[in-house]
C-alpha cells in the first residue's frame, strides 16, 4: 500500500498503527494478531476485480492482484491431457 494514502477499514478511515504481511497487504496492528484486520485505500472496500479476476488472482500471492505468478500457478495445476492416440487405443478409461 502506498504511503501518505488514507487507508479504510469497513468504510471508515483508519488511523491506527499498522503492518504489512508477506503478501504486501497492509493490516491494522503494529504486529500481527488474530484481531489485525486487512486495510483498503478505498471506503468501499478497494476490490476493483471480478469474481472471475479474483480467482485467478488467488492462485499465487499477492491476492488482491494479478500477477504471472498466478499463471503459473494455475499452469501447473492443470490435469494433463490425455494423447489422442491413448483415447483411441482404450488406455486410461475404466
Amino acid at each position: 500500500m502506498a504511503k501518505g494514502m488514507d487507508h479504510y477499514l469497513d468504510g471508515k478511515k483508519y488511523t491506527g498503527k499498522t503492518h504489512t504481511m508477506p503478501d504486501g497487504t497492509l493490516h491494522t496492528g503494529a504486529t500481527h494478531t488474530s484481531s489485525s484486520r486487512k486495510l483498503s485505500h478505498s471506503p468501499s472496500g478497494g476490490s476493483k476485480l471480478s469474481a472471475k479476476q479474483q480467482k485467478i488472482a488467488s492462485a499465487a500471492p499477492p491476492n488482491n492482484r494479478i500477477t504471472g505468478a498466478d499463471f503459473k500457478a494455475l499452469r501447473n495445476n492443470k490435469p494433463k491431457k490425455k494423447s489422442r492416440m491413448a483415447s483411441a487405443m482404450g488406455y486410461g478409461t475404466s
